[in-house]
């Protein structure tokens, strides 16, 4: 059953070809976040925005026209309360990525901050590119799979009408002026897809592959956690977390529409 799409925010998934990204270096002009109270932030998109996944952008403002100089408002909705602030004025922004960008992406998301006052800026460094694995053919419930041609996505059948997708992206994130460093983040964006799809197809991998490939676009929610690293993770490690979420059942729920 569809859900009206006035009732949920969205966000389009299509299989997007993007290379890997080299990691960026320090900014010159950072000051480190402080890890005390372990500085995780938690954000999702805002009634009224979509998110706008295709061959050539990931659109955080879809339908809007897609600019890497566009700066889209999300919402934190949870966090480390000495570092970042939820539900804050000025708003938390984070920006479209065209197909050809380059990083680092300066400001990729900003989030407001009680750190002296300002604001946390995070610079997109990488986004990781699991390489294809799994079989994407399969609706076989636990299937996880990556379909290939450097799409960052990772698909995975939660049931027999219930997908959950994952998008894993490395940042800097930095306050202040001095020239003390950044601390190195990495970020999972998830959505789950449920019940049919805008052609009255059950929701399974091999048919999100099959509407995109003809040229349709998947609507869905989406939200992402954002933790400090030591060091930038192996795709591997991403594909574990997002099972382990998937497992423990903490990526949202929600039943939703799609649009071709």
């Amino acid at each position: 059953m569809r859900v009206p799409t006035a009732l949920y925010q969205k966000v389009t998934f299509t299989a997007m070809a993007l290379g890997v990204l080299a990691i960026a270096p320090t900014n010159a002009s950072a000051t480190p976040i402080p890890l005390g109270g372990g500085a995780v932030l938690n954000i999702s998109n805002l009634v009224g925005t979509l998110v706008g996944v295709n061959q050539s952008c990931i659109n955080w403002g879809y339908p809007a026209a897609c600019s890497i100089n566009t700066a889209v408002q999300d919402t934190v909705s949870g966090s480390d309360a000495a570092v970042f602030t939820v539900g804050s004025t000025p708003l938390d922004t984070i920006r479209d990525l065209p197909l050809a960008f380059i990083t680092p992406v300066v400001d990729f998301e900003t989030v407001q901050s009680p750190l002296a006052g300002g604001v946390v800026h995070f610079d997109l460094t990488s986004i990781v590119i699991p390489g294809a694995f799994g079989n994407c053919a399969s609706s076989a419930v636990n299937t996880v799979c990556n379909p290939g041609n450097n799409s960052p996505f990772t698909l995975i059948q939660e049931t027999p009408t219930q997908v959950g997708i994952l998008l894993a992206i490395n940042a800097n994130a930095y306050t202040g002026t001095s020239a003390s460093g950044t601390t190195p983040y990495n970020a999972i964006f998830t959505t789950q897809l449920s019940g049919v799809l805008n052609n009255n197809a059950p929701v399974t991998i091999p048919n999100i592959l099959a509407l995109i490939a003809s040229g349709g676009t998947v609507s869905a929610t989406w939200s992402a956690t954002e933790s400090p690293i030591s060091a930038v993770p192996e795709p591997s490690q991403f594909l574990l977390l997002g099972s382990g979420l998937v497992g423990l059942g903490l990526w949202k729920s929600r039943r939703l529409g799609n649009r071709s």
